[in-house]
C-alpha cells in the first residue's frame, strides 16, 4: 500500500447476540432499528468450513500460505482492556476468537510480526473493542495469540526486502476473505454485505462508517473507499515518493484509509487471478499493493464509488513524515470513517477516549494539532505522550 512496511488489514465484524440485536444497538438515528436499506434478514446461507491452510499454487513455481493458527488466546490486553469475547466458543483461540457471528461489516486488520504487541493489539483494545470483529492478518503467527493472526508467507519467491513482501500479501488476505464468505466459515459470514480492509495504524470511527455505507447496495459490485486524484495517473512512486521503475494507469484507493468491498463485489473478483498477477515475471509484478487491489477491482468491472471529502483520509497530518502534510498543524475532519495513520498506540487510545461512543454515535468536527516530537522511532508504549492533540 502507499504507506509504510508496518501495515495492517483489519477486518471487523459488529458483534451481538444476533444480526436483529446488532443492528438495533449500532444503527444510526436515521435507520430506526436498522430495519432499512442495511438489513439482511434472508440472506444467510448455510455455514461451511475453509482448511485450516489455504495453499495457492502462483506462477513460477510460488506457493502462497495462509495458515490459521489455533493456540490459547490471552484475553487481557497490556492495558488491563479486554476485547469483546466472541460468542461462539469453538472458536476461542483462533483467528476468529475475536469476530462473533451475525456481522454485516467486516474489517481486516493487517499487521506484521513486528507490531503483534503494540498496534495490532491496540486496535483489538480500542476501536475494534466494541465490534468483537477483527480478523489479524500478518507475516507470522502471534505467539502470544493476543491478538491471534492468520499468517500469509510465501515460498519460491526471490530474495525481496521487508516493504516488498508486505506489498505482496494484500492480494491474498483478499483473496482469503473471498473464500471465507463464499464458505461462510462456521457461520460467521451468513449476513456480511462489507468488506473493509484498513492497516494497523488505521483508526475507524464505526457508526460514521456504517452510515457511509448503508445508503449503498450491497449486492452491486461496490469498491469504495480514498479514491486517489485523477492527477495522480500514471502513478509510478511508492508511499515515500520514490520511483520504482513500474506503473499503472488504473484508478484504485488509497488502502491505509480502508479499502471496502461489497460483498457481491468482492465475490465478481477473480483474486486467485490476481494473486497470480502479483508474482515475478506477471503484469503487477513490483506494483504497490493499492495499484494491484484496483486492477483487481477493475478486472471484475468495478470502478471506484465516490464519498465525500473527509470521510476517508489516508493522509493526516497526525505525526512527523507523513506525505503532502508540510506545513499543515491544525487539520479538521468533518465527519470522518477513518483516519491514517495513527501510528502510536497512545494516539490511537487518545481517540478512542475522546470519542468512546463512536461505535453507536455519530463522530463530527475532529480537530487535530500535531505535536513536535524528534525524529528517529516513535515510541511505541502505551503510557507514551501522544503525538497530536484533539482540540
Amino acid at each position: 500500500m502507499l504507506h509504510t512496511m508496518a501495515a495492517a488489514l483489519c477486518i471487523a465484524v459488529a458483534s451481538a447476540s444476533s444480526p436483529a440485536d446488532m443492528m438495533s444497538s449500532l444503527a444510526p438515528a436515521d435507520f430506526p432499528a436498522a430495519r432499512g436499506k442495511n438489513t439482511t434478514q434472508k440472506e444467510a446461507f448455510p455455514a461451511g468450513r475453509m482448511p485450516d491452510t489455504l495453499l495457492r499454487h502462483a506462477p513460477g513455481g510460488v506457493k502462497v500460505l495462509s495458515d490459521l493458527p489455533k493456540q490459547p488466546q490471552q484475553a487481557p490486553t497490556g492495558d488491563g482492556i479486554k476485547a469483546a469475547a466472541p460468542t461462539n466458543s469453538v472458536t476461542a483461540g483462533s483467528a476468529f476468537g475475536n469476530i462473533n457471528p451475525g456481522s454485516e461489516i467486516i474489517f481486516a486488520v493487517a499487521t506484521g510480526k513486528e507490531h503483534h504487541e503494540d498496534r495490532s493489539r491496540t486496535v483489538m483494545s480500542s476501536w475494534c473493542s466494541a465490534l468483537a470483529a477483527c480478523i489479524y492478518f500478518s507475516d507470522a503467527q502471534n505467539p502470544s495469540g493476543n491478538p491471534p493472526t492468520v499468517s500469509i508467507n510465501f515460498d519460491g519467491l526471490p530474495n525481496l526486502d521487508v516493504y516488498e513482501l508486505a506489498q505482496l500479501r494484500y492480494v491474498p488476505i483478499l483473496d482469503y476473505m473471498r473464500e471465507l464468505v463464499l464458505s461462510n466459515h462456521e457461520g460467521f459470514f451468513s449476513n456480511i454485505k462489507w468488506v473493509v480492509l484498513c492497516d494497523d495504524d488505521t483508526y475507524v470511527f464505526y457508526h460514521n462508517l456504517w452510515y457511509s455505507v448503508a445508503g449503498l447496495d450491497h449486492t452491486s459490485n461496490i469498491y469504495t473507499g480514498d479514491v486517489i486524484p485523477d492527477e495522480w495517473l500514471p502513478v509510478s512512486q511508492d508511499g515515500s515518493g520514490k520511483y520504482i521503475g513500474v506503473s499503472s494507469n488504473t484508478i484504485f484507493i488509497n488502502g491505509g484509509a480502508g479499502s471496502i468491498f461489497s460483498k457481491a463485489g468482492l465475490i465478481a473478483m477473480n483474486t486467485a487471478q490476481c494473486v497470480n498477477n502479483s508474482m515475478p515475471g506477471n503484469v503487477w509484478w513490483k506494483w504497490q499493493s493499492d495499484w494491484m487491489i484496483g486492477a483487481c477491482a477493475a478486472a471484475a468491472g468495478m470502478k471506484p464509488t465516490y464519498h465525500p471529502k473527509g470521510r476517508f483520509n489516508q493522509f493526516v497530518c497526525a505525526d512527523s513524515d507523513v506525505q503532502f502534510c508540510e506545513d499543515i498543524h491544525v487539520s479538521e475532519y468533518e465527519q470522518p470513517c477513518t483516519l491514517h495513520p495513527i501510528r502510536i498506540p497512545s494516539s490511537m487510545y487518545l481517540l478512542w477516549n475522546t470519542y468512546p461512543n463512536s461505535t453507536t454515535e455519530f463522530v463530527r468536527n475532529v480537530r487535530i494539532r500535531r505535536v513536535s516530537r524528534s525524529t528517529g522511532q516513535p515510541d511505541m508504549s502505551a503510557k507514551a505522550k501522544a503525538v497530536f492533540e484533539l482540540i
